[in-house]
């Protein structure tokens, strides 16, 4: 059984983050994950295009290829809320806290991005 958890850009992660990876019962912690999202240095994100994840530790390097954006837009005064919730499949390697390297390959999941105001 694998899985993973990963989160960029949301509070202070400088003394702790939420990056875990999930192998055969046991957690190995990342350090510091990036979302690459396409289009997003220029304000114009292309949310349907593959995304990259890196880790700062070279453990974890993803491919996220999108198939349904789910997109959610508020806009009230000083209320903003501003979501895509993007599903899709997941390629690449993640390497475990002894070195083991683990293939994934088409594993269904989702990445989003999300912006609220208030």
């Amino acid at each position: 059984m694998f899985g993973f958890n990963l989160g960029y850009g949301f509070g202070d992660t400088s003394a702790a983050s939420e990056n875990m990876l999930f192998y055969d019962g046991h957690a190995h912690k990342l350090e510091q994950v990036r979302f690459h999202i396409p289009g997003e240095k220029e304000g114009r994100e292309q949310y349907l295009k593959p995304w990259y994840f890196t880790s700062s530790d070279d453990r974890l390097d993803l491919t996220f290829t999108p198939v349904l954006d789910r997109r959610a837009y508020t806009s009230a005064g000083i209320i903003l809320s501003d979501q895509h919730q993007v599903f899709g499949h997941f390629d690449g390697t993640a390497v475990l806290d002894d070195g083991t390297e683990l293939k994934i390959h088409h594993m269904l999941g989702f990445a989003e991005k999300v912006r609220n105001k208030w």
